[in-house]
C-alpha cells in the first residue's frame, strides 16, 4: 500500500470544509463562504494562536498514546478541548478526522486550525498525521471533519452552497450552550447524499445531537 496523502479533490468551507489537496494537507475544506462579513477582532489573533498552540500540543500528546477507537470519540475530544474557542476569541476553528491503517488501526485528528474568520474556515492545513500508515482521503467511511459555531448556533449551515449541500462526509459542529459548556451535533452528509435531493423540511432527518443538547 502507498503512504496516505491528504488530497480529496473536494471543497468544504468554514462550514463548507472538505477535501485534501496536498500530501499531508486537506484542501478546499471550507465551512461557509470566505466573502461573508468577518466579525473577528484582529486584536484577538495572538491569544487565539496561543490557545491553538496549546490545544495542538495536547493533541500531539494524546495521539502519542494511541489512536481513537471511533470517529465519535475523536470528535468528542475536539469538542472537549477546543469547542469553546470560538466563543472565547470570535473565530471558527476546526480539524479533519480520519481513519488510518498501520500497525495500529484507528481514528486520528489533523491539526486544529483557524482562518481567523467568524463564519469561515479552511481545513487545508489540518494535516492528517498518518506517519506512513495507509489512509484513503476519498473514503466516505474513513473521513469526517469538525468545526465550531458561535454560542447557540448548533447545526451545520444549510442551503445551496453551504454544508447541507456541499459536505460529503460526517460533519461535527461544536457550540457553547446556555450552560457554558461545549455541545456537539452531527450532520450525516453520506445519508443526505444517498437521499438527494433534499429540501429544508428534510434537514432534521440527517442531524443528531451527539453531546449535550442541540
Amino acid at each position: 500500500m502507498t503512504a496516505a496523502v491528504n488530497s480529496v479533490g473536494k471543497k468544504q468551507g468554514s462550514a463548507h470544509t472538505d477535501g485534501h489537496n496536498k500530501q499531508g494537507s486537506t484542501d478546499g475544506s471550507k465551512k461557509h463562504e470566505s466573502d461573508k462579513k468577518n466579525d473577528f477582532d484582529k486584536s484577538n489573533s495572538e491569544a487565539l494562536k496561543k490557545d491553538l498552540l496549546d490545544v495542538n500540543l495536547k493533541r500531539e500528546v494524546i495521539l502519542k498514546k494511541g489512536l481513537f477507537e471511533t470517529q465519535v470519540k475523536a470528535a468528542a475530544w475536539l469538542n472537549e478541548n477546543a469547542g469553546g474557542l470560538q466563543d472565547k476569541h470570535g473565530a471558527e476553528v476546526g480539524a479533519n478526522i480520519a481513519k488510518i491503517y498501520g500497525t495500529e488501526k484507528g481514528w486520528t485528528i489533523g491539526e486544529i486550525v483557524t482562518s481567523e474568520h467568524s463564519t469561515y474556515l479552511s481545513f487545508e492545513l489540518s494535516v492528517i498525521p498518518s506517519d506512513g500508515a495507509y489512509y484513503d482521503p476519498r473514503s466516505i467511511n474513513d473521513n469526517a471533519d469538525w468545526h465550531t459555531h458561535p454560542n447557540g448556533s448548533h447545526n451545520v449551515s444549510k442551503g445551496v452552497g453551504f454544508d447541507s449541500h456541499t459536505s460529503w462526509k460526517n460533519a461535527y459542529v461544536s457550540f457553547v450552550g446556555s450552560d457554558g459548556k461545549a455541545h456537539m451535533s452531527l450532520w450525516n452528509a453520506p445519508s443526505a447524499i444517498a437521499n438527494w435531493p433534499i429540501s429544508p423540511k428534510d434537514y432534521s432527518k440527517y442531524e443528531s445531537c451527539v453531546i449535550g443538547t442541540c
